[in-house]
């Protein structure tokens, strides 16, 4: 990935953060809207999608923050840096 791409990828993700986060908080008002399981299987996958889905809120926010924060572009450019060489090892693997 070229800089320049990198820098539009930085940028994109900083901008979708908080569209994802209202995404989310919405899916799970919409979830957690109807009558609860009353079975204990149905309960048990009910509560479990809702403790993920409150985790996945949970770690928006956090990203959020930390866009916000001094250190938002170092930490944003180190995920991306880590996917980028993610990405790079699985072309090699691919191509051995």
């Amino acid at each position: 990935m070229k800089q320049n791409e990198f820098e539009k990828a930085k940028a994109k993700f900083l901008k979708i953060l908080p569209k994802k986060l209202q995404e989310t908080l919405q899916a799970y008002h919409l979830f957690t809207s109807v009558k609860v399981p009353e079975d204990i299987k149905s309960f048990a996958a009910y509560h479990t999608a809702c403790k993920n889905a409150l985790s996945h809120m949970v770690l928006l926010m956090k990203m959020i923050q930390l866009s916000d924060s001094n250190n938002a572009n170092n930490l944003v450019d180190d995920w991306l840096e880590k996917s980028k060489l993610a990405i790079s090892q699985l072309e090699e693997e691919e191509d051995e």
